[in-house]
């Protein structure tokens, strides 16, 4: 079982996919060394190198060891913030990568909200107008990728409700 949890910044991601993970009794993962400064290359090549090398590592690890998870943040992640920064990017290894993903019925679950206030958003230079962008960017990601694909509603913050639609969806 693959699952991703994968949205803009703000919408209960880490929280939600901790708790499905504990729920459904498999990893929860998340690639921690995302943001770090210390690689010797530019930030904006490190997220088109880690989908060309560490990507297929991955995905390489989770067929030799059958391993199930949960993610926190993947794959959608580039697709959407590269085109919303018109950040150079690989489309081939993304189309092979989300190719992989669908032959093994990786599931991505997207949290969304409806409204965006500044309580959400830790980074100051996104404002809630960004935020709002970035939500029609995955909404447009959903319709390119070939996982099947589910929008959570996280305005409540009902971690619970969230859980239990999660299941019904997944089951």
């Amino acid at each position: 079982m693959l699952i991703i949890l994968d949205s803009e910044d703000g919408n209960g991601k880490t929280q939600i996919s901790q708790a499905l993970a504990s729920k459904l009794d498999i990893p929860y993962f998340k690639y921690e060394m995302e943001w770090r400064a210390d690689f010797k290359c530019k930030k904006e090549d490190r997220f088109r190198l880690c989908i060309q090398h560490a990507m297929p590592m991955l995905m390489s690890f989770i067929d030799q060891t059958g391993v199930s998870a949960v993610f926190d943040r993947g794959y959608p992640s580039e697709w959407v913030y590269s085109n919303y920064f018109n950040r150079g990017t690989c489309p081939e290894s993304l189309r092979h990568i989300d190719d992989w993903h669908f032959s093994r019925g990786a599931k991505i679950i997207i949290p969304t909200r409806q409204h965006y206030s500044r309580a959400e958003i830790d980074e100051p230079s996104i404002t809630p107008r960004v935020k709002a962008d970035l939500a029609k960017l995955y909404r447009e990601f959903a319709k390119w990728t070939k996982c099947e694909t589910f929008f959570l509603p996280v305005d409540d913050e009902d971690l619970e409700r969230e859980i239990r639609d999660i299941n019904k969806w997944l089951f």
